[in-house]
Order: structure tokens, then sequence, then C-alpha cells
């Protein structure tokens, strides 16, 4: 039996209200580094999503010594800030459906196991 995942359902109003937040988020984040207007916006949006990348590497190599530090806190500050960049190129490059498109590469990265057909994948559900 299969488990349909709702994501993977077309709902255009549940589409547009996500098109809708990211944009928000996008532009608030954009106001916010005060990037707007700026001709290299997309180049400072790729640099902030570099640095993020190595303060996750860094609290990564923490838990790999053992050492001290806020995990939880970091992931959860971590994630939000991945979203709220992510936001931000979708509104400076006007990337809408941002789901879908994600949806469609990971079909695509799913199909590449050679147990796909006989798993399911995320658009039409898992065997369970």
């Amino acid at each position: 039996m299969f488990n349909k995942r709702a994501f993977g359902e077309k709902n255009t109003s549940d589409q547009a209200t996500l098109d809708e937040l990211i944009q928000s988020v996008g532009q608030l984040y954009i106001e916010q580094k005060r990037y707007e207007g700026r001709s290299d916006c997309g180049l400072e949006l790729a640099m902030d999503f570099c640095v993020l990348s190595g303060e996750i590497l860094k609290t990564v190599e923490s838990m790999d010594h053992m050492e001290i530090h806020p995990y939880r806190e970091s992931f959860n500050e971590y994630s939000l800030s991945i979203f709220k960049i992510l936001s931000g190129l979708c509104k400076k490059y006007e990337i809408n459906d941002i789901a879908m498109k994600i949806e469609d590469r990971l079909l695509a990265v799913e199909k590449r196991n050679p147990y796909f057909s006989r798993l399911g994948n995320h658009k039409e559900g898992y065997l369970q």
C-alpha cells in the first residue's frame, strides 16, 4: 500500500500561499541585510549561504569532538537562516512554485535508485 503525501498533491491555493510567504520572507531578508537595489544582491545572498555553511560545519565539528555547544539552538537558527537566504534568492530571481521544482528534482534523484520501481517515491507515495 502506498502512503500518499499531501505535499505531492497540487493545491493552487496552498501553492499561492507558499509563494507569497517565500517572496515576503525573501523581501524582508533583503531589506534587513540592505541588499535591495544593489547590483551584487545575488552574490551577497550566495555569500551569506557560504558563511552559514561554515557555521553549520563548525557546529558539526564541535559535535564530533563532544565540545560544549548549543547544538539544538544552533541547528534551529541555521534552519531558519537557510529558509531566509533561499527565500531571498527566490525573491531576487523571481522563482515561484519552488515546492514543485524541489519535488521534481527529488524525483529525478530517487529514480536513480535501483529499487525505485519497487519502493515508491515521494510524489506517488512509499510502500508501507
